[in-house]
């Protein structure tokens, strides 16, 4: 099973990835590069909390109900309030929900909002597992 500091890494070449198609105007690639920096980097988070103990034996959780893990854990393990562990929970969604649209709407206009969101998303998630050791775990 891959260790907090195994997703971490991940995270972090797909946040600089994104950051490098963002660069370029290459939005649908850079959002999706964005949103797997966020699953990534709350992967690595969680791995540091008891929640570790509730992944799945694949190594990983599913895309959907990973938001409610993440809200979860943040409230009852980070030292979230109810307000910030919605506004993390909320934070992911918008970048998944983001990241369909970038991957299979090609008829849909992705607007720059959502890049952005998704973006912040990713920075917020990354950030947020450093802060929490998953660097040494």
């Amino acid at each position: 099973m891959p260790r907090a500091s195994e997703w971490l890494i991940v995270a972090e070449d797909n946040a600089r990835a994104g950051e490098m198609l963002l660069l370029r105007d290459q939005f649908r690639p850079a959002t999706s590069r964005f949103y797997y920096a966020a699953y990534q980097a709350a992967h690595a988070t969680l791995l540091t909390t008891p929640d570790a103990a509730s992944v799945p034996a694949r190594g990983n959780w599913d895309h959907g109900p990973l938001t409610n893990v993440i809200q979860s854990a943040a409230q009852n393990h980070l030292g979230f309030t109810e307000a910030e562990a919605v506004s993390y929970r909320k934070k992911f969604k918008s970048a998944m929900d983001a990241r369909v649209v970038a991957d299979y709407g090609p008829d849909t206009v992705l607007e720059a909002s959502s890049v952005r969101a998704a973006q912040k998303a990713a920075t917020a998630f990354v950030n947020l597992a450093v802060s929490k050791g998953a660097r040494s775990k």
